[in-house]
């Protein structure tokens, strides 16, 4: 037993941390007691202080982003030793497991059941005590004491030359910030302080279904995607040979008992990072990456006025509309009107000019996308309209340019447009699309 190590205690959500004398327990087997020297302040170990975590336990050790020595192991322990330079890792990696071994995620399941209840997975009890009363653990790594105990599948050893105040941070804030190492072409930061919103704003993202089902994704990732035990110390040696920044997110430095004023300070949003003599504490912002995408807008007008000027308008011209009448065309199709004009690729048109098709409309389905826009919910809507994109018909007559069709052929118009040219077409022929990470949305009308 260490006994009498200053600890930050987390005794009630969002009360003040408390210095206290704690004792922590020698590792039993698979696991390891760590001499934490530096550790950083992330926004997640203050989201849980607040309470707003429903996994949060009190009370607790937090920390989860720091850099220490091994002190002892446990037994079948192998892979460190104690004198062992570590990153403790809240993201464990057995290599056993399905989900280590599937090659599709960095999320180890082998201890997340006792992680999350803030014990060990051993004899699912804590190692911490302050006179015989159990202090829960964070995330498995505890980071915000002298001394800590984690499983051997959440400590990864690095190079004892690296600079433990330097690449404590490598335990979590950039390694999470890795979208720029997978080739993001686009980083966008989402911070909730008023007093950055002129560099970035808002505290949710949101967006319509639609722009999902037209193939945009979005992704999130644990830990930056890496595999702890196995790419932590990897970042360590990209550090160390310059290839990674660290030491620019370091701002401020704090000593243990100011604790809280590191909190106060991530709060604030006045610091990237802290550290303090003995533990480095920080506060960060974290960083989300998505691709970023244009709106939708299919502003395609036409006629259903006979002999209407189509020079400026691209209109549809039919002998039975009233006179005047401008009716927009949803969908790219307008299939519930009785002959409709769209373009040789799917797209809206007008009367038949350059690559576009007139067809008769024989049959069409309703689908509930027409009530949904009929219902006046679909921000794209526009009225007055024809609605209507799932059907069949006849082409009546074709505009210059088309060659793929002609009058007679019995046709489906297809509200999901193919070029064929455009650049999110080209993919390769020799993969399904279902297998590719590319898209079948077509924007030649909308360029």
């Amino acid at each position: 037993m260490v006994g009498g190590q200053e600890t930050a205690v987390a005794w009630e959500a969002n009360k003040p941390l408390v210095i206290e004398e704690v004792q922590v327990a020698p590792p039993q087997a698979g696991e390891v007691r760590v001499k934490i020297l530096f550790a950083a302040l992330c926004h997640t170990d203050a989201y849980t202080w607040s309470g707003k975590d429903p996994e949060g336990l009190f009370p607790c050790i937090l920390g989860h982003e720091a850099a220490g020595i091994v002190e002892s192991v446990g037994e079948g322990v192998t892979e460190v030793q104690p004198g062992d330079h570590v990153i403790p890792c809240y993201q464990a990696e057995c290599r056993e497991c399905k989900f280590c071994k599937s090659g599709k995620t960095n999320l180890c399941g082998k201890v997340r059941t006792a992680t999350g209840a803030g014990v060990m997975m051993n004899d699912r009890k804590t190692r911490f005590s302050i006179n015989g009363k159990p202090i829960y653990h964070f995330m498995g790594t505890s980071t915000f004491s002298q001394y800590t105990v984690v499983h051997d599948v959440s400590v990864a050893k690095i190079d004892p030359k690296a600079p433990l105040e330097k690449v404590c941070l490598l335990g979590c804030g950039v390694p999470t910030e890795g979208a720029k190492a997978a080739g993001a072409s686009r980083i966008i930061g989402i911070d909730i302080d008023s007093k950055k919103f002129d560099r970035a704003s808002g505290q949710e993202i949101s967006t319509r279904p639609f722009q999902l089902v037209t193939g945009r994704v979005w992704k999130g990732t644990a830990f930056g995607g890496f595999k702890s035990r196995s790419q932590v110390p990897l970042l360590v040696d990209k550090y160390m040979k310059k290839e990674i920044k660290v030491d620019e997110y370091i701002t401020h430095n704090l000593t243990l008992p100011e604790m809280n004023q590191a909190f106060d300070l991530l709060h604030e949003g006045s610091c990237l990072r802290t550290k303090p003599s003995r533990q480095r504490l920080g506060a960060n912002g974290t960083t989300y990456s998505f691709t970023s995408y244009h709106p939708i807008a299919h502003k395609n007008p036409f006629s259903r006025h006979a002999g209407e000027d189509t020079r400026n308008q691209n209109l549809f011209q039919c002998s039975e509309a009233r006179a005047g009448e401008i009716v927009l065309q949803i969908w790219n199709c307008g299939c519930l009107g009785g002959e409709q004009a769209a373009g040789d690729r799917g797209s809206a048109g007008g009367s038949t000019t350059g690559r576009e098709v007139r067809v008769k409309i024989l049959f069409a389905a309703l689908c509930h996308t027409d009530a949904y826009t009929w219902s006046g919910k679909d921000p794209e809507g526009l009225f007055p309209c024809i609605l209507g994109h799932e059907a069949a018909g006849i082409v009546e007559s074709v505009g210059e340019g088309v060659t793929e069709v002609q009058p007679g052929d019995h046709v489906i118009p297809c509200y999901q447009a193919e070029c064929r040219e455009c650049k999110f077409l080209q993919i390769r022929e020799d993969k399904p699309l279902w297998q590719s990470s590319h898209s079948n949305w077509c924007w030649s009308h909308d360029e």
